[in-house]
C-alpha cells in the first residue's frame, strides 16, 4: 500500500501525519475485498431526529460495558433517493458485517459504541467514479478522478461524527472518536489513515479513514486501515518495491525520530530495530520480548518493514500490516499485533489497570488455530 510522508520523509507521514499509525498515512494498492460470514449486532434502532436539523444516526452496537470506544461510520455521497431505496442501509449492513469480523475487535464488541450518520449530499452519484476533468463538491470531500488526503475536508468530517452522534453528548470531546467516513461509491478510494499523535488539533478525533463502501475489494480497509493503523496505532510493516536491500534511515529524521515515538507515545508498537529482546533500549515492546522468550506461536523478528528491507524488524512474515500481495494476508493479525490491539481497547474502554499480559495470554487462547493457519483465509 501506497504511503504519505511526513515532512517529505520516507516513513509516510504527510504534514504531520503518519501513515503507519495515526497520521496522514496513505493506502497500499486497493486492498483485498472481503468473504466470510455477517456478524450481526443486536441494535440497530434509529434515533428520529428531524430531517430538516440532521440526518437520523443509527445505532449499529452499544457498549455494554466501561466508557465505550466511539466508532463513527459518516456517509457521504448518499442522497435522499439512496436512504429511501435502502442503499444507506446496505453500507450499514456491510459494517456491520467486517467491523467485528477479526480478533481481538470480535470478542470485545461489548466494549464499543458503534454508530452511523450520513451527511446530506444532493449530488451526482459516484458509483463509476469521477469523468475526467470533472469535479464533484460534497460537504465533506473534494471528488475528481483521483481520491486523496487532501480531498477531503478532515475537520468537516471529525465535526460531523461529532455532532451528529452521542459522542458530543456524551464524552464532550471527540479526542477519542475513530471516524470511517463511507462513501457512496464501487471505487477504491481510501487506502490511508489520518490522524493526529504530534500536535492536540481541537476538534479533530483519534483517526479518520476513508473507503468506497461498496468498493469490490473491501476488507483491507478495515484491517489494515481501521484497525490496523487507527486502533492499533500500527507502522506499516511492507517493504516497497526496490527497497528489499535499503537500510532503514538513521538519524534525526529517521531511527531516532521512530525511538522517540516509540517511546514517547507508545507509537509503531508492531516494529523494533534490533532483534535481541533484552536490549530495553531498542526492543521497546516488552510483550514482544515475553513471546520471543516464550517462544510463542511462531513470534520472532523477520527483516523488512517501515518499507526498508534491512534494519528494521516485525514479529512474523505474514500479516494485515504486511499484505504481500493485492488480495493476500489481509486477514491475519498475529499475536504481537492483537496484544497491542487488546491492550488499546482496555485503555480506551477506561479499563486499563484491569490489563496485564496474563490476561492477553489466557484470552489469546482461543485464536491458537488462527495462528497456525495464517494465509488460510486469504479469499478477496
Amino acid at each position: 500500500m501506497k504511503r504519505i510522508t511526513l515532512l517529505g520523509l520516507f516513513i509516510c507521514f504527510a504534514t504531520a501525519v503518519i501513515s503507519c499509525s495515526k497520521t496522514e498515512l496513505a493506502a497500499p494498492e486497493p486492498p483485498a475485498g472481503g468473504n466470510g460470514d455477517d456478524t450481526q449486532t443486536e441494535d440497530t434502532t434509529t434515533t428520529p431526529l428531524p430531517p430538516e436539523e440532521k440526518p437520523a444516526y443509527t445505532v449499529i452496537n452499544q457498549a455494554t460495558e466501561g466508557r465505550g470506544i466511539d466508532v463513527v461510520f459518516v456517509g457521504d455521497g448518499f442522497t435522499q433517493a439512496d436512504i429511501e431505496s435502502g442503499k444507506w442501509e446496505a453500507a450499514q449492513d456491510t459494517v456491520r458485517k467486517y467491523f467485528f469480523r477479526w480478533e481481538p475487535i470480535k470478542s470485545y464488541k461489548h466494549l464499543f459504541n458503534v454508530y452511523a450518520v450520513p451527511a446530506p449530499y444532493d449530488g451526482p452519484s459516484l458509483h463509476g467514479g469521477v469523468a475526467t476533468g470533472d469535479t464533484i463538491r460534497s460537504r465533506m470531500c473534494t471528488y475528481t478522478t483521483y481520491f486523496s488526503p487532501e480531498s477531503t475536508d478532515k475537520q468537516a468530517i471529525f465535526e460531523y461524527a461529532y455532532e451528529n452522534s452521542p459522542v458530543k453528548e456524551q464524552k464532550g470531546t471527540p479526542k477519542d472518536m475513530f471516524v470511517a467516513l463511507i462513501i457512496n461509491t464501487d471505487q477504491g478510494w481510501g487506502g490511508w489513515c489520518t490522524s493526529d499523535p504530534f500536535v492536540d488539533r481541537e476538534g479533530w478525533g483519534r483517526a479518520l479513514v476513508p473507503m468506497g463502501i461498496f468498493y469490490h475489494f473491501l476488507y483491507g480497509l478495515f484491517t489494515h486501515e481501521l484497525i490496523g493503523h487507527g486502533i492499533g496505532e500500527f507502522s506499516d510493516e511492507y517493504v516497497q518495491y526496490g527497497k528489499d536491500d535499503e537500510a532503514f534511515p538513521e538519524g534525526e529524521m529517521g531511527k531516532d525520530w521512530y525511538l522517540k515515538n516509540q517511546k514517547e507515545k507508545a507509537l509503531f508498537q508492531n516494529v523494533t530495530f534490533t532483534t535481541d529482546p533484552n536490549d530495553t533500549e531498542l526492543f521497546l515492546n516488552r510483550a514482544w520480548a515475553e513471546m520471543i522468550r516464550r517462544s510463542y506461536r511462531g513470534v520472532g523478528t523477520v527483516e523488512g518493514a517501515v518499507y526498508y528491507g534491512k534494519g528494521v524488524w516485525r514479529a512474523t512474515e505474514h500479516s494485515v500490516m504486511v499484505g504481500n500481495g493485492l488480495f493476500e494476508n489481509y486477514n491475519y493479525f498475529n499475536p504481537v499485533q492483537r496484544e497491542i490491539l487488546l491492550r488499546h481497547i482496555y485503555e480506551l474502554a477506561g479499563k486499563g489497570d484491569e490489563y496485564s499480559l496474563d490476561l492477553f495470554f489466557e484470552y489469546d487462547k482461543r485464536n491458537e488455530a488462527y495462528d497456525q493457519h495464517p494465509n488460510e483465509t486469504n479469499l478477496p
